[in-house]
């Protein structure tokens, strides 16, 4: 299998699963569990590399894991042993950003980042932030990453439009496409969105981008209760506004929050311990986010 890989991807792109350098890569040291030993880890540089791959790995009946950034907290990444590792570390181009469609087509090795900064030069943004921005997109649309964001814009599968897949056989299929409503037959990306590879590997997405909103203000209540937490969501939610971020933040985590990054956030000592709801508002202009913060 080995000679075979070398000739489908190329010798420097081509490690033994048991070499020290890529041991990193079989791990998951954020959920503890035992690392996995590959067989080999290959970089493919296009989609038909992917294909080759994936061929060879069929025929010699090795199981074929995808790997991404590497900063997913779900387990996908992990090798089984004797696998064939594959690492899309080297397909991270932006294909294309259409400011008047709003889509931008990317390599799924792409970084959440770097799609951002490249839809941001067209007053665009991709909203998904999973908490890791190095995180790259083929990752977080094998899982479905949502993160903070969330509440306003949704999760990943809220945004990805199309696919370019490669099955389990080698052979490569497209999925939905470039426009929002495409409601005939099956929803084969949502299917595929989510399955942590293991229906298809991902080698190019179509996402929707939304306008950048430049004007922010964050809001930081206490509370005496996670009762009137919850009871402050619905009122925030129920009065039209639509945060990026609602988050819930109980006594101890605020208290090592503050503690851990030497904070004090103007709060009183008294204060830091209690229950708090963390709001973020954005829009266009500032009066506007002023007056939805008041």
């Amino acid at each position: 299998m080995f000679s075979q890989l070398v000739d489908a991807v190329g010798a420097e792109h081509v490690v033994a699963g048991d070499d020290p350098s890529v041991a990193d890569l079989c791990a998951d040291e954020a959920l503890g569990v035992p690392p996995g030993k590959p067989a080999y880890v290959v970089w493919p540089g296009d989609r038909d590399e992917v294909v080759a791959v994936v061929r060879i790995a069929r025929a010699a009946g090795a199981p074929v894991t995808a790997r991404g950034a590497g900063t997913g907290l779900s387990g996908a990444a992990p090798p089984d042993d004797g696998a064939v590792l594959v690492v899309f570390a080297r397909m991270d181009r932006v294909l294309e950003v259409d400011p008047v469609d709003a889509v931008a087509v990317v390599q799924p090795g792409v970084a959440l980042e770097v799609l951002d900064a490249a839809a941001g030069e067209h007053g665009l943004t991709y909203p998904v932030h999973p908490g890791e921005q190095s995180a790259s997109l083929g990752g977080t649309v094998a899982t479905n990453a949502g993160g903070m964001r969330a509440v306003r814009y949704g999760v990943t599968r809220a945004h990805v439009l199309g696919l370019e897949a490669v099955l389990a056989d080698g052979s490569v299929v497209r999925t939905g496409g470039r426009l929002a409503k495409l409601s005939s037959g099956y929803d084969l990306t949502q299917l595929l969105v989510g399955s942590e590879g293991t229906l298809a590997l991902v080698t190019e997405v179509i996402v929707r981008l939304h306008p950048h909103q430049p004007v922010r203000r964050t809001v930081l209540a206490p509370f005496s209760s996670p009762d009137a937490v919850t009871a402050a969501v619905g009122r925030v939610l129920g009065a039209g506004l639509a945060p990026t971020v609602c988050e819930y933040l109980d006594g101890p985590t605020m208290r090592a929050i503050c503690t851990n990054a030497d904070l004090t956030l103007g709060l009183p000592e008294d204060l830091v311990d209690a229950d708090h709801l963390l709001v973020e508002l954005a829009g266009r202009r500032q009066e506007r986010v002023d007056e939805d913060g008041e």
